[in-house]
């Protein structure tokens, strides 16, 4: 079987988005203007000393869905600590992402928000702390 060459293909060159991790400033800004109000800190990445109660997002996962029309699904798993009620601060912030649908910021679009796993106990070394964490899917498009 001969081997086509790559000149030969009408597809074009493959290209790597680069705009992906986008939808984590998006989500952890749309957090943060949720539950900084009510006393919980948002953190991208949880700092050596976190000042609870605070929550922390991050994609975990995803695929993306049409590649020309930058339709994307982002897995979201987000962890909540505080010195109280971890699982009642967990279901808050469940609440407002799986209120992410027709949110516009940063150019993307959400266009859906749906449950995926949680929220749950994790455990917890910092035994001050209680953590409870869930997973959430978005589904997301560049803005054109």
């Amino acid at each position: 079987m001969p081997l086509i060459p790559l000149d030969a293909y009408t597809a074009g060159v493959p290209t790597v988005t680069t705009d992906l991790s986008v939808v984590t400033v998006v989500v952890g800004e749309y957090l943060r203007d949720w539950l900084n109000p009510i006393g919980v800190n948002v953190y991208p990445v949880l700092p050596a000393q976190p000042v609870w109660p605070a929550v922390r997002p991050t994609r975990i996962g995803g695929v993306m869905r049409n590649r020309i029309a930058r339709l994307d699904e982002a897995i979201i798993d987000v962890d909540c600590w505080t010195t109280g009620d971890a699982e009642t601060l967990a279901t808050q912030a469940r609440d407002v992402l799986l209120s992410m649908g027709g949110v516009r910021h940063r150019g993307i679009v959400v266009t859906r928000a749906f449950d995926s796993a949680g929220p749950a106990p994790r455990p917890e070394e910092d035994k001050t702390v209680e953590r409870y964490g869930f997973t959430v899917g978005l589904l997301f498009h560049r803005e054109s």
